[in-house]
Formats: structure tokens, sequence, C-alpha cells
């Protein structure tokens, strides 16, 4: 995580707020990375599970 020496530079700072909520606007940042990559292997494996019925329909 990029995050992280910002983070720990707050830290030092003493804004113990501030890096709470850097931390979680990262951690929403990482999840909508995650859902976004599920996504994209959920519609790949509906088009695979499309072509083998169409295939299984043709034999």
């Amino acid at each position: 995580m990029a995050a992280v020496p910002a983070l720990l530079a707050r830290a030092r700072r003493g804004r113990i707020g501030a890096i709470c909520q850097d931390a979680v606007d990262e951690i929403q940042k990482q999840i909508k990375g995650v859902r976004g990559s599920l996504a994209v292997v959920a519609d790949q494996a509906r088009g695979a599970l499309s072509a083998a019925d169409a295939e299984e329909g043709e034999g």
C-alpha cells in the first residue's frame, strides 16, 4: 500500500483521526478494486458457461 508512509508521517505528528480516516479511505479504494476484478472474472465465467452450453447444444 502506497499510503502507508504517509500514514506513518501523520502518526508522528499525532493526528490520530486523520490517520484513521486515511486508512479507511485506502481500504475502501482497495475494496472497490477487488470488486471490479471480481466483476470481470464473473463476466468471463458467464461467457465461458454460455459457450459451453452452446457447444453442448450443438453436439
